[in-house]
């Protein structure tokens, strides 16, 4: 199909007119049943190297689920009834997994967060390269090209887990091109991005498809997209025709004032640096305030600040409601008709569900809609608890041109009610369709946002002992521990427990009290084994009041307290001077552990990363929502924090599962860019610990 000509046009179940050459890729009759609705139903679609195919249509009618046929996840790790048959270049891969089908193809997935597997952005490059087995010579040289090519090289030695939304998005996108796939699935790559990164990422894209990468695109900001450049040659719409036009805006009527809050140094963490240097913000009834800005001004912070969130509340927050980003994380029910009445009037929320075209969902379990759906359902039930100011956390990210017209509707709906509305956004359009006022967030002194990075926290610690080999270091901890289990002699253990601490802060490069709170659970439990046996052992009396302590019980719980020390002071020694990427490299490598098992623990090590994240934004978002409640009610929501937390933590292992699945985990062997090797260090390490547990043993045969 020639470049230069209109894009077609297809229905549903259209037929892709034929192409010149051999198509990439090319789906047949794809049929789609999951929880017993039908998704997809004879979907045809063709794909030719260096063509475009813009996939469109409303929230919810399938989208996604039609890029995660085509990259395998379903049926293969996802469950879900599918028909219908997928060829590559004419074969067909319809039974092959996504590992299988990682060779040929990159998948940008709509949640960039969940598609990062590794802890450095540098080693997040380098792992498609990995599992594509690639020479490790020339995986170094192949990483610095992509970073300059997609605008990344100033992330490169950053952890994944201390990047924006915007930032993790453009990481994601190099590392699906790194392996240089044939076909490219980018499902929403603009969602997160400010509009000067949206060009950004445009011209990449559009860049890609020129030198020949045939591209499957899920977009909603299509203008963003062309003017890049980018040429659509076939559109597939998963709809009912193009969405009405948006509607003329009523001319506002501000009231009196409902907050003016002064803010000054705004940060997103205590101890972070601070993102809004000051800020003056007038709010009145009947009106809405846009916050702009790039990736990382601060205009999620500020929202938070105003709903009187930690670490800066703004005095008179009790009055504002707060609709989070990520709209899952402030669900409390588990049908959407009791989240919308949740301590909310229950007609006016069922009143806007019908309005925005959800009201055949209120049975459903708002965790198992589409994130635009997700998106609409959270601002019902924000606006039903009849807060005089709602905060907005970008409103229509991730919605279709039709929902987020109705979504502009109720805004200006509940402006017209006297309510003030503050919204964070990257849609220019919107802004100035709707604002009153519009608050520009970008730094003033030229530098962008983004390019400020905080401080450098190193995955591998960089210190003498962690330069040893990890699973040489496991390995000598656990000899040492089960060597110590076979005794309870008191002054030989403890005498191992003092001289591991006190050469910890030397050999690991850290302060004292940081060992110390590390120790603490251990010394905890040492004074309870103590306390347990002196009570509860029979033999001599020491001391008869108020309870009964015997020598013996004293005696057996002073040798096991010290035994639980010395393991406690080596179990220390090991955290503090083993990073969670170099050990799980190190078991694959030197201990020739499975690789599947490998990847399992480095999954474990990123999803306890990120749920430390997710259990603050699930807090923040049930206290705003339960703002006034009593202790019952209180305790209530604690519950359902932690059953939120579980539902994140099943999904973020799924997304995390498939995320190692596109990238080839498991469609061979993997070559590795750094090679370990046992070094002088070890052999070191190796002999002062037969030293020290040499000695322990004569000491043991020697002293009681």
């Amino acid at each position: 199909m020639s470049r230069t000509q209109p894009p077609t046009t297809m229905a549903a179940t259209g037929t892709i007119p034929a192409a010149s050459a051999a198509p990439v890729l090319s789906a047949h009759g794809i049929r789609v049943v999951r929880d017993g609705l039908l998704i997809l139903d004879g979907i045809d679609l063709e794909v030719t190297a260096g063509e475009v195919v813009l996939i469109r249509g409303a929230s919810g009618t399938g989208k996604s689920t039609l890029l995660n046929v085509m990259a395998g996840i379903l049926p293969h790790t996802q469950d879900a009834e599918v028909w219908g048959q997928i060829c590559h270049a004419g074969e067909p891969v319809t039974a092959s997994p996504p590992a299988r089908r990682s060779r040929w193809m990159g998948m940008l997935t709509q949640d960039p967060a969940a598609g990062l597997c590794m802890q450095m952005v540098r080693d997040e490059l380098a792992l498609s390269l990995e599992l594509r087995e690639w020479d490790p010579a020339d995986i170094g040289a192949r990483v610095t090209d992509i970073a300059a090519t997609t605008g990344i090289t100033p992330l490169l030695d950053r952890r994944v887990g201390d990047l924006s939304g915007g930032e993790q998005q453009r990481v994601a996108l190099a590392a699906a091109l790194a392996g240089r796939p044939q076909l490219l699935l980018l499902d929403e790559p603009l969602s997160m991005l400010d509009p000067r990164s949206a060009v950004a990422v445009s011209r990449i894209i559009a860049r890609s498809a020129s030198d020949g990468l045939a591209l499957i695109v899920v977009e909603h900001r299509i203008d963003d997209l062309r003017r890049s450049g980018l040429v659509v040659d076939t559109e597939l719409n998963l709809g009912s025709g193009p969405p009405p036009a948006a509607r003329p805006v009523p001319e506002s009527h501000p009231g009196r004032i409902v907050l003016n809050a002064h803010l000054e140094g705004v940060r997103r963490s205590p101890d972070g640096p601070t993102v809004v240097p000051g800020l003056e913000l007038c709010l009145h009834a009947g009106t809405i305030t846009a916050l702009v800005g790039p990736n990382g001004s601060g205009k999620t912070t500020v929202l938070r600040a105003l709903a009187g969130l930690p670490p800066d509340p703004v005095a008179g927050s009790g009055k504002v409601g707060l609709v989070f980003q990520r709209a899952s994380d402030q669900f409390l029910t588990t049908s959407v008709e009791a989240e919308v009445s949740y301590r909310a009037d229950r007609h006016s929320g069922r009143a806007m569900l019908t309005r925005l075209g959800l009201a055949d969902l209120e049975p459903r379990n708002p965790h198992t809609l589409s994130l635009g759906q997700q998106r609409r359902v959270a601002l019902i039930a924000a606006a039903a608890q009849g807060h005089q100011i709602i905060g907005l956390d970008e409103p229509t990210l991730g919605l279709d041109s039709g929902a987020s017209g109705d979504v502009s509707d109720l805004l200006v709906d509940l402006r017209d009610q006297g309510r003030a509305i503050v919204m964070s956004t990257h849609d220019q359009e919107l802004a100035s369709r709707l604002a009153d006022n519009i608050i520009d967030l970008s730094p003033h002194d030229g530098v962008p946002t983004t390019s400020r990075p905080g401080p450098l926290r190193r995955v591998t610690p960089d210190c003498p002992l962690g330069r040893c080999s990890p699973s040489l270091k496991l390995a000598i901890a656990l000899v040492t521990s089960l060597a110590l289990l076979a005794t309870t002699a008191i002054v030989p253990i403890a005498a191992i427990a003092l001289i591991v601490l006190c050469l910890v802060p030397l050999l690991c490069h850290v302060r004292p009290a940081h060992v110390s709170r590390l120790y603490l659970p251990a010394l905890g439990f040492a004074l309870g084994v103590i306390v347990i046996n002196s009570v509860t052992r029979p033999g001599t009396p020491l001391i008869s009041e108020p309870v009964t302590v015997t020598v013996q019980g004293l005696e057996m719980g002073l040798g096991l307290a010290a035994r639980t020390l010395a393991i406690g002071a080596i179990a220390v020694a090991f955290v503090l001077s083993t990073g969670g990427p170099q050990f799980v490299a190190s078991l694959e490598q030197q201990a020739h552990i499975p690789i599947r098992y490998c990847f399992g623990l480095l999954a474990g090590y990123r999803l306890l990363e990120t749920l430390g994240r997710e259990w603050d934004t699930i807090r923040d978002a049930q206290q705003v929502r339960s703002r006034g409640a009593g202790r019952l009610a209180r305790g209530r929501i604690v519950l359902v924090s932690v059953f939120c937390l579980f539902v994140v933590a099943l999904r973020r292992g799924q997304q995390l599962s498939d995320a190692l699945e596109l990238r080839g985990l498991g469609s061979g062997r993997r070559t590795f860019w750094h090679r370990l090797r046992y070094t002088r260090r070890d052999l070191v390490l190796v002999v002062v610990s037969a030293a020290l547990s040499l000695l322990t043993v004569l000491a043991c045969q020697i002293l009681p």
